[in-house]
């Protein structure tokens, strides 16, 4: 038995250096053979980062890094192009991405973006959306420049470079740091443009990417009248509308956002806003529906406190209510039997709107 098992381990180590053989041999190729060797030899070693497991991407990493870098930089088309295929594969793996770093990758993949033609700067995206999960690694795209040419290819590029570069610049956003920097880079409005067109025309997928991003991104007060000005509402509504779960979820955390500003609120009405979730609040999941109440809690109040301005479409007229009183019923869905809910309006003197249903204050509204 321990026989066995002696053999079973050196045919595994035999084979091992088999492939550290392999790997040598095409490096060597590489850094010291003709131009045409050289491009077989990074396609060959594409091939095998492509098919190979954790271990043998490990392996090629450990032999390969630098000069893929260097190949990178400085090759010739063909072999920049294979490179970062190669790099690429390679980035998969979480563990190799600091070696990748400590390599030169990052700027080499920055660099790249920035000279390189369309496939290069696809490839360059992709790594570079690996990367982007640790702030030391965003602090180099920054530090080289990398914001402009995120942008610049947010704009120009493969649709998957936009959608990498879109993903990269978003993570790049989130961090209080390098808030002013990508505002100064017209970022912002970048992303904004390119997640309202997704939730406008791109696939299922595509549009809970751009909710849930939008999301996050008006969270921040300054982008709202962004998406407004980039004509943002309609699509988000038409999701709320029509979309996944998932999709409406993020859709309506973004319109919560957006009916915090008066403008906009008014925009949403115009756009049958209103109703919609009126509907959502009668017949949407647990989480729509408390979602759906928020937004409309903040439609139907002004700022300061007073009647909204959206007129009266939630009050029944025929409700016997005091003049001087702040109870007003209103009216959810149009399905009988029909569910009131009653609340008490903030007075221009209060402090909250008490939803007397749901026995919760909610906060004073964001100005």
């Amino acid at each position: 038995m321990g026989n066995s098992k002696s053999r079973k381990s050196f045919r595994k180590s035999k084979k091992y250096l088999k492939q550290v053989e392999l790997v040598e041999a095409i490096v060597s190729t590489v850094e010291n053979g003709s131009e045409r060797e050289r491009h077989l030899a990074l396609e060959n070693l594409h091939l095998l980062s492509v098919i190979a497991s954790e271990k043998y991407k490990t392996m090629i990493s450990e032999f390969a890094l630098s000069t893929l870098v260097e190949k990178m930089l400085h090759g010739t088309n063909s072999e920049s192009e294979n490179a970062a295929a190669i790099l690429c594969n390679l980035s998969i793996v979480p563990k190799l991405r600091n070696d990748i770093h400590e390599s030169g990758g990052t700027r080499a993949s920055v660099r790249l973006a920035q000279t390189g033609n369309e496939i290069q700067r696809e490839k360059a995206a992709f790594v570079l959306y690996q990367l982007s999960d640790e702030l030391t690694y965003l602090r180099t795209i920054v530090s080289q420049n990398g914001l402009d040419t995120l942008v610049d290819m947010i704009e120009h590029c493969t649709l998957r470079g936009k959608s990498d570069a879109a993903k990269v610049l978003f993570d790049i956003s989130k961090h209080v740091e390098f808030k002013d920097a990508v505002a100064k880079a017209e970022g912002f409005q970048a992303l904004i443009d390119y997640y309202v067109k997704l939730a406008r025309d791109g696939t299922h997928k595509e549009k809970e990417l751009a909710a849930e991003s939008l999301s996050r991104i008006t969270e921040d007060v300054g982008c709202r009248l962004m998406v407004f000005h980039s004509n943002g509402v309609k699509p988000l509504i038409n999701i709320v509308k029509a979309g996944s779960n998932i999709a409406r979820e993020h859709a309506l955390d973004t319109l919560h956002h957006l009916s915090l500003n008066s403008e906009i609120k008014h925009q949403m009405k115009d756009l049958g806003g209103v109703e919609i979730l009126i509907d959502l609040v009668g017949n949407g999941s647990m989480k729509q529906k408390d979602k759906a109440k928020g937004s409309l809690l903040q439609l139907t109040n002004n700022f300061d406190g007073s009647t909204s301005a959206l007129g009266p479409p939630f009050v029944r007229e025929e409700d016997d209510v005091a003049p001087d009183s702040n109870v007003c019923e209103v009216e959810i869905g149009a399905r009988k039997p029909r569910k009131k809910i009653e609340m008490i309006h903030r007075t221009r003197q209060g402090e909250c709107v008490f939803d007397e249903a749901n026995d919760q204050d909610y906060p004073e509204t964001e100005v």
